[in-house]
C-alpha cells in the first residue's frame, strides 16, 4: 500500500468524523411499568442504549416494581432490580447482571477494558451469553483477541451476528446468517471433499471456519449456534494458519443453570420439513447440561434433489470445584443428499476451451435419482478452565474431528466441444476420510504498570490433520440434449457402471499430513488516559517443517463518547494443500502468505443505540496455488505462483433507530485484482465471486402488542454489482462473469405470552434468477412457516 493511498484514506476518515456528531445524554427519560423483569430490561435497553449481559434464564419468573422519571441509568437500574435478588455492575456501556445484589457501598465504575476475570478472560466460545435486548447490536466479543473486549476498543473490524438476527433471518446455515455482513461473498461449497462452506472475505477465498476457536469447517447448522463472529483481515497470530481476508468463528450455545426447553417445526417450499429441539438445565450441584438436536427432510427446486440430515449436540459442563470447570462437547452430523455438483455446464469451442455457461435455464438439474452424497462429521471437544488467581485464568482445549464422505454422482461439467446443447456425462465415485487432532492452551492474566493496564495471553497450539481418499472416473455415457432431454428414464439416467463396479479394487491414497505447532503472545494495553488501546503480539509457527513468525500491531484511540479511530497491521500464514497428481505423485507446496493494512472508525450513535464500523483496507497475498493444466476438472495439475491484491472500504452498522426499528446493514467497495498468474487472461481480472460494490440491509419493526401477542415484521435487501467473476484460475477457460442482481426477503413474527411463536419467512421474494457462486443459480422464492414453543 502506498503512502498516498493511506493519506487519502485518512482524509476520508476525518471527513466522516467531522460530519457525524451525537450528544450522549447523561440522564434518560424512562417510564417502565411494574411487571416481568425481562421485558422491563428490554425497555430499559431501548431507552438507555446500554447492553445487558446475563444468563438468559436469570430473569425467568422475576418481577420488577417498575420505574418512571428522568434519571441516570444507574438509578433506573437500581429501581428495576430492587427486590429481585439480582444485582448488576456497570462496565462502560455494558450492564453485567449478577446473581446477588452488590454491596451497599457503590464502587466507581471500572474502565471498559478492566472487566472482571470471568468475563475478560473468557475464550472465544466461553464468553458470557448475551441477553439480547439491544436489537442486533453486540457490544463486546472475544472473537478478535480471545479476550472479551468492547468492539469499539478493538483496532480491527469484527462483525457479530447474534442469536436474534439468526432467528429473524430464519438462517439454517452460516452462509445464510452472514449474508448481510460487509465483504462476504459465496464461492463454491467445496462439495467434492464433503468439507463445508467457503466464502470470499474482502475478496480472498477463505475456508477457515472455527467452532469455539477450534478449526471445524463442516457444513454448519444453526441449531447449536449462539452467535457468529466475522473477524476481518489477517489473523494468524491467534488462530494459526488462515486466509488474509479473515475468518469466521461461531460460538455454540452453552449449558445454563436454570432449566429451559424449546422445540420448533418448520414447513416450507419444495417439501421442506425440519424439526429442532433444545434442552438445558442443571444435572447435579453446579454441573449443567445442554442437548441440541435437529432433523431435516427436504426436497429441492431442482429435479431429483433431496436432503436428509440428522444433527445432535450433547454438552455437559462439570463443576470441578469453585475455580475449575470441565466442558465435554460432542457433535454428530450425518447428511444424505442429492444435489447439484460441479453444477452448470460450460460451452466449449472446438479446441475444448470454455467460452461461456450453457443456456440451459435457471432450474437445470444434472441430478440422477440414484446419486448419493453421504457425509458424516463428528467432533469431540474437551475444554478445561481454571482460575489460577483473581486476574489469571488457564485454559486447555482438546478436540478430535472425523469426517467421512461417500459420493457417487453423474458429472456433467461441460458440453461436447463445439456444441451448446449436447452434454458430456460420466460417473464419478469419491471416498474420503479425514482425522484432525487439535490441542490448545493459554494463560491469560491482567496486571497494572505505572501508566498502563495489560491483558496478556501466552498460548500455544498443535494441529495434526491426515486422511485418505479414493476417486475413480467412469466411462462416458451417451451425450444428451439438455434443452430437450430424453423422456425415457432408462436413457436419460443411463449409467455405464454401478457404484460397486467403480469401487471394485479401490486403493486408498493417503494424503500428505498437515502438522502445525505454534506459540504466541499478545498484549492488550490500555494507557492511563483510558482512551488509548494498543494491541501488539507475535506468533511463531512450524507448519510441516516450515518456520514462520507472524507479527500484529494495532492501536485504537477514543476521540469522544461516540467516536474511536484505529489502525492495524497484521499478517497471515496458510498452508497450501498437497495434491496427488495424475502421475500418482503427492506434491506439496510452500505456504501462502498475506499482509493486511487497515485504518478505520468505530461509531456509537443515537444515544449508543446504533454502532458502526468504517474500515479502509489493503490486502495482498503471495504464493497462490493455481491450476496450470488439466484435461479433467477432477484431477487438476497445480503450480505455485501468483500474487493477488484487494483494497476497499467497508461500512457496517447494527442497532436501533428509534425504540421500535432495528437494523443490520452494510456497504462494501472491494477492488480486487490478480497481479500475476499462470493464466495471462486473468492478470488484471477481479478475484472470483467478488462484487465491486455491494449493499446489504436487513431491518425489523416491532409493532408491539397486537391482539394477545407481539407482532414484528422484517425485510432484507441484497444488491451486488456485476460483472462478478464466476470461474477459478484455470488457464484453458475464458473468465465467465455473472450480472448484477437484487434480492429481497421478508418475514413476520408473532409471539404469544405462553412462549408460542409463529414465523413466516420468505427468501428471494421477487423470484430473482441469479448466480451467487461458481456455476450455480441461487434457489428461487422459498416460503417457510416456523412454529416454536419455549418452556
Amino acid at each position: 500500500m502506498t503512502v498516498g493511498w493511506f493519506r487519502a484514506a485518512a482524509t476520508s476518515l476525518v471527513a466522516v468524523s467531522v460530519m457525524v456528531g451525537v450528544a450522549q445524554a447523561q440522564a434518560i427519560r424512562i417510564d417502565i411499568p411494574a411487571g416481568d423483569l425481562g421485558p422491563a430490561l428490554t425497555a430499559f435497553a431501548r431507552a438507555s442504549g446500554l447492553q445487558i449481559l446475563a444468563d438468559p434464564s436469570m430473569t425467568d419468573g422475576l418481577k420488577t416494581r417498575g420505574v418512571s422519571g428522568e434519571m441516570a441509568p444507574r438509578e433506573a437500574l437500581e429501581a428495576l432490580f430492587a427486590g429481585t435478588g439480582l444485582g448488576f455492575e456497570l462496565h462502560g456501556d455494558a450492564v453485567i447482571v449478577r446473581g446477588t445484589a452488590p454491596a451497599p457501598a457503590e464502587p466507581a465504575a471500572p474502565a471498559p477494558t478492566r472487566m472482571k476475570p470471568e468475563a475478560a478472560a473468557a475464550p472465544a466460545g466461553e464468553a458470557m451469553e448475551e441477553l439480547t435486548i439491544t436489537g442486533y447490536r453486540v457490544r463486546a466479543t472475544a472473537g478478535g483477541t480471545r479476550i472479551v473486549t468492547p468492539l469499539k476498543d478493538l483496532p480491527m473490524s469484527v462483525q457479530v451476528v447474534n442469536q436474534e438476527l439468526i432467528k429473524d433471518l430464519g438462517a439454517r446455515k452460516i452462509e445464510d446468517a452472514i449474508r448481510f455482513v460487509s465483504g462476504i461473498n459465496k464461492v463454491n461449497r467445496n462439495d467434492n471433499l464433503g468439507r463445508g462452506e467457503r466464502f470470499a472475505i474482502r475478496g480472498f477465498n477463505s475456508s477457515l471456519i472455527m467452532r469455539n476457536g477450534v478449526p471445524y469447517n463442516v457444513f454448519s447448522d444453526t441449531a447449536n449456534i449462539q452467535q457468529i463472529d466475522v473477524v476481518k483481515g489477517a489473523n494468524s497470530i491467534l488462530y494459526g494458519f488462515n486466509d488474509p481476508g479473515g475468518l469466521i468463528n461461531y460460538i455454540t450455545r452453552a449449558p445454563q443453570a436454570e432449566a429451559a426447553y424449546s422445540v420448533s417445526q418448520t414447513i416450507g417450499s419444495f417439501d421442506y420439513y425440519r424439526t429442532e429441539a433444545d434442552a438445558t438445565g442443571p444435572l447435579f450441584g453446579d454441573t449443567r447440561y445442554r442437548l441440541m438436536a435437529a432433523y431435516t427432510n427436504a426436497g429441492s427446486h431442482l429435479e431429483n434433489g433431496k436432503e436428509e440430515m440428522v444433527f445432535i449436540n450433547p454438552v455437559v459442563d462439570f463443576a470441578l470445584g469453585e475455580k475449575t470447570r470441565l466442558l465435554l462437547d460432542y457433535e454428530y452430523r450425518e447428511t444424505d443428499s442429492r444435489y447439484q455438483r460441479d453444477a452448470y455446464p460450460q460451452v466449449r469451442d472446438l479446441a475444448g476451451v470454455g467460452i461461456r455457461y450453457a443456456d440451459a435455464g435457471t432450474r437445470y438439474s444434472p441430478i440422477f435419482p440414484d446419486d448419493r452424497n453421504i457425509i458424516t462429521a463428528q467432533n469431540l471437544e474437551l475444554r478445561l478452565t481454571h482460575e489460577v488467581g483473581e486476574d489469571t485464568t488457564l485454559r486447555l482445549v482438546g478436540a478430535h474431528t472425523e469426517i467421512d464422505s461417500d459420493q457417487f454422482n453423474m458429472i456433467g461439467w461441460a458440453m461436447v466441444p463445439g456444441s451448446d446443447r449436447l452434454l458430456e456425462r460420466r460417473n464419478y465415485l469419491e471416498l474420503n476420510h479425514q482425522d484432525t487432532d487439535f490441542v490448545f492452551a493459554d494463560l491469560s492474566t491482567r496486571f497494572d504498570t505505572r501508566w498502563m493496564t495489560h491483558q496478556v495471553i501466552l498460548g500455544g497450539q498443535y494441529l495434526r490433520r491426515e486422511g485418505e481418499s479414493f476417486g475413480r472416473t467412469g466411462a462416458y455415457a451417451p451425450a444428451i440434449d439438455v434443452l430437450n432431454p430424453p423422456t425415457d428414464p432408462a436413457v436419460r439416467y443411463y449409467r455405464p457402471e454401478t457404484r460397486d463396479q467403480l469401487a471394485a479394487g479401490a486403493v486408498f491414497v493417503e494424503s500428505a499430513p498437515t502438522e502445525s505447532k505454534g506459540f504466541f503472545v499478545t498484549d492488550q494495553i490500555t494507557l492511563a488516559d483510558d482512551r488509548t488501546h494498543i494491541l501488539v503480539g507475535a506468533r511463531y509457527d512450524d507448519l510441516n517443517g516450515t518456520d514462520n513468525t507472524t507479527p500484529q500491531a494495532g492501536v485504537n484511540y477514543t476521540v469522544n463518547d461516540w467516536l474511536s479511530v484505529y489502525g492495524l497491521y497484521s499478517e497471515s500464514f496458510r498452508l497450501n494443500a498437497s495434491y496427488t497428481l495424475q502421475s500418482g505423485e503427492v506434491r506439496t507446496f510452500d505456504p501462502e502468505s498475506g499482509i493486511n493494512k487497515e485504518i478505520g472508525l468505530k461509531l456509537d450513535l443515537f444515544d449508543r443505540r446504533l454502532s458502526g464500523t468504517v474500515a479502509l483496507f489493503n490486502l495482498t497475498r503471495e504464493n497462490v496455488l493455481q491450476v496450470i493444466a488439466s484435461d479433467d476438472p477432477l484431477k487438476p495439475i497445480f503450480n505455485l505462483s501468483g500474487e493477488e491484491r484487494s483494497k476497499g472500504v467497508e461500512i457496517d452498522i447494527a442497532g436501533r433507530i428509534g425504540p421500535d426499528f432495528t437494523v443490520f446493514a452494510s456497504y462494501a467497495y472491494t477492488d480486487s485484482e490478480v497481479l500475476t498468474s499462470t493464466n495471462p487472461a486473468l492478470v488484471g481480472a477481479p478475484l472470483e465471486g467478488v462484487a465491486k460494490n455491494a449493499v446489504s440491509v436487513f431491518g425489523k419493526y416491532d409493532f408491539g402488542a397486537v391482539g394477545p401477542g407481539d407482532l414484528s415484521a422484517n425485510a432484507g435487501l441484497l444488491w451486488r454489482q456485476g460483472p462478478i467473476l464466476m470461474t477459478n484460475n484455470t488457464p484453458g477457460n475464458t473468465p465467465f462473469a455473472a450480472d448484477s442482481y437484487t434480492v429481497l426477503d421478508a418475514g413476520l413474527d408473532y409471539v404469544l405470552p405462553s412462549g408460542l411463536a409463529l414465523s413466516l419467512k420468505v427468501t428471494n421474494l421477487t423470484d430473482e434468477a441469479y448466480m451467487d457462486r461458481r456455476a450455480a443459480y441461487a434457489a428461487p422464492r422459498r416460503i417457510n412457516l416456523v412454529v416454536r414453543k419455549e418452556f
